[in-house]
Formats: structure tokens, C-alpha cells, sequence
């Protein structure tokens, strides 16, 4: 460590011994400073005992038959470090590998996956750190940015506009616990959303609709006209309409976030043996309970990523009615104790919608895991 043999053997045992310490602390340093923590423990054990042992070397006359051995003693310490160092770089190989895959956005405001890897070394900032959850993040601090909100599950569900009130999370908890062998996990999450300016509420009118129930009308009337030589009236279409969007919820509105949402799931709260713990399994579960179709979807070694879209049409934001996009994108990331899922929203008719996303863009790639 930037003395050699010959340079130890022809300094006296008080010789250059705290400028030798100094340099010998300072390389320690450097190393623990570059490794994750089950490795820094390692570290430290050998720090002391080299540290000891260099006491000791320096301390012990040259012609003394132990010298050389201290010597070999501190070089097998040093390779004890080395390997520690090459497993952590390998573990931390492992875990970019599960940040694979990213989003860009097209021409005409579309969502696309990437299959291009994505490294942490990509992104410049990872400022948001939760040691206890296990995460870091890049975290936006441009004006328009909320602080980070700790959210349970039950809290979620009310600020995401899937329930109205506590009332209908405790319904729907009850009923998720017999028919999803994946609720204990869900119900014990912690989340922590990153959001984006105030929730958007967006009304309905008599004649909203998505997309998909449009494409569906047109294909019930082909149907109907071909094999029954029908034509649905106006006020058929309106009806069959008005009952696959709403089906039969009397809601007037939905409040929409602009925001990424980090869930983390205890593996340990899995308690179901119907079912097996993977993230297919997962995402399947999150898919049925939102209702929603997948647009987009890639698998890698430890996680998958989805997207979903949703077109709203004929609905009223501030009182102006116009079609809005909703994205959704489910990033699932399997980890040794943990799953974490990425939830992001995003809507391209938003406020600031190209720069809110290159903002959200940067905090999906950024995401890691540490010990």
C-alpha cells in the first residue's frame, strides 16, 4: 500500500511510523468509502487487526524471525479485502441489472419502452435516500414539486381516487383478503410518493367515455348488423355507453396525481400458499384490481416493466371539457427481502407535461438498491 519490502527493512522501527499511519488510514478511507455497508463490517474487522498487527510489524527489529511473518499476515488481510470488494462489485452488478429497461418518449407524446439497459451511472443525482426501506432516488427540487409523502396502502388507494373514503378501502380490503392471495402484501406496504403539482380532478359528463368503449361500440354494431341485421339506435349506443364506463358506479369524478410512487412490499408478510411469490403473479394482481389493459411489457432477469394507457374522452378539467391520456407504468423490481414497484402517472395534456417527464424519466432510471 505504497511501501515496498526493501523500503520497511531499512527504516528503523520509529522511523516515518506516523507518516506511515496517516497514508495506511487514508487508503482505508478510500476503500471503505467505495464498498456497501455487509462489506464495510468487513472492512473494519480488517482495519483493526491490520492496523494491530502493523503496530506490531513496525514495532519488531528486522532480524527478528516473526518480521516476515507479520508481513504475509497483512497481505492475506489486504486479499481478504480484495475478494470482499470483487463479491460487492459482482452483488452490485446484479442489482443494476434490475433497473433494466427505461422509457422515452416519442415524437407525438407516446410512451414507449426501451430495451436498452439502464445504469445508475447514468443519472447524475440520487438525493432522496431511505436507508430503511432500502432505496435512493433522484428527487426532484424544481418549483411544481411536493415534498415527499409517507403514505400507508389504505392512504394510497384514497390519494390515487381508487376509493372515496375509508369506508370503501375497508371493503375493499375485506374482499381482496379472500379473493387475492397477494393482499397481505399490499395492505402492509410502505409508499412514498413523489408528486407533481396539485391533484387533478376530472369530472364527468353524461357522453364520457374511454377509447376502448368507443372501439367496442363500433364492433357491437358491425356485430349486430351482420348476424342480426340491427342497428343500434342513438340512444342504445348512449346507454350501453354510459354502463361500460361507469359500470354502475354512481362517481361524477376521478382525481389524478402526476406523480411516482415507490411501494415497498415485505416478502415476510406472505402468507398465502395457493398462490406462488413472483412478479408475474404480482403484476397480474395489480392489472385486474386497476382494470386496465397492458399497452406495453418486458421481463428481465429480476424485474418487468409495463405500461398502460387509458384515453378519456369528453371529460372536463377546470370546467374545460377535452380527451386526456393517462399513462400508467408498473416497474416491479425483485430484490432479497423485498419487492419494490415503481408507479408512475403521467398525462401528456397536463401542466408542464414534457418537462414533468423528463423529471419522472430521470427518477425511474435513477432508482437503486442498497443494503
Amino acid at each position: 500500500m505504497g511501501y515496498s519490502k526493501n523500503n520497511l527493512r531499512n527504516m528503523e522501527p520509529s522511523e516515518g511510523n506516523t507518516k506511515l499511519f496517516g497514508t495506511w488510514i487514508k487508503q482505508w478511507k478510500d476503500i471503505l468509502s467505495q464498498i456497501s455497508n455487509s462489506i464495510k463490517l468487513l472492512g473494519l474487522i480488517v482495519l483493526v487487526l491490520s492496523t494491530l498487527i502493523t503496530f506490531v510489524f513496525l514495532s519488531t527489529p528486522v532480524r527478528d524471525r516473526n518480521f516476515a511473518i507479520y508481513l504475509y499476515v497483512l497481505l492475506g488481510l489486504l486479499l481478504i479485502v480484495i475478494i470482499g470488494i470483487f463479491i460487492d462489485r459482482q452483488n452490485e452488478r446484479k442489482a443494476k441489472k434490475s433497473n433494466d429497461g427505461t422509457l422515452v418518449l416519442t415524437k407525438d407524446n407516446e410512451l414507449e419502452i426501451q430495451k436498452k439497459a439502464v445504469t445508475t451511472d447514468q443519472v447524475t443525482n440520487q438525493n432522496f435516500i431511505d436507508s430503511a426501506a432500502g432505496f435512493k432516488i433522484y428527487q426532484s427540487e424544481k418549483i411544481g414539486w411536493q415534498k415527499p409523502k409517507r403514505l400507508s396502502y389504505k392512504e394510497l388507494l384514497l390519494k390515487l381516487g381508487f376509493v372515496k373514503n375509508i369506508q370503501e378501502v375497508e371493503n375493499m380490503l375485506k374482499v381482496a383478503r379472500i379473493s387475492n392471495p397477494l393482499s397481505s402484501l399490499f395492505a402492509t406496504s410502505e409508499n412514498i410518493m413523489f408528486q407533481y403539482g396539485d391533484d387533478i380532478e376530472i369530472k364527468f359528463k353524461d357522453d364520457s367515455t374511454l377509447q376502448k368503449i368507443e372501439d367496442y361500440l363500433d364492433n357491437l354494431k358491425k356485430y349486430l348488423l351482420e348476424t342480426e341485421n340491427k342497428t343500434m339506435t342513438a340512444d342504445e349506443i348512449q346507454a350501453e355507453r354510459k354502463e361500460q364506463f361507469s359500470g354502475g358506479s354512481p362517481s361524477t369524478c376521478f382525481i389524478f396525481p402526476v406523480n411516482l410512487n415507490v411501494m415497498v412490499l415485505q416478502k415476510k408478510h406472505f402468507i398465502s400458499k395457493a398462490t406462488k411469490l413472483n412478479l408475474p403473479n404480482l403484476l397480474m394482481s395489480i392489472i385486474s384490481n386497476t382494470g386496465e389493459s397492458i399497452d406495453q411489457l418486458l421481463s428481465y432477469e429480476n424485474s418487468i416493466i409495463c405500461v398502460t394507457q387509458s384515453k378519456m374522452l369528453n371529460v372536463k378539467v377546470n370546467e374545460v371539457v377535452e380527451n386526456l391520456t393517462i399513462y400508467r407504468i408498473y416497474k416491479l423490481i425483485d430484490a432479497k427481502e423485498k419487492i419494490f414497484l415503481l408507479q408512475t402517472q403521467w398525462c401528456p395534456e397536463s401542466d408542464s407535461a414534457i418537462e414533468v417527464w423528463e423529471e419522472l424519466k430521470k427518477m425511474q432510471d435513477s432508482f437503486t438498491i442498497i443494503d
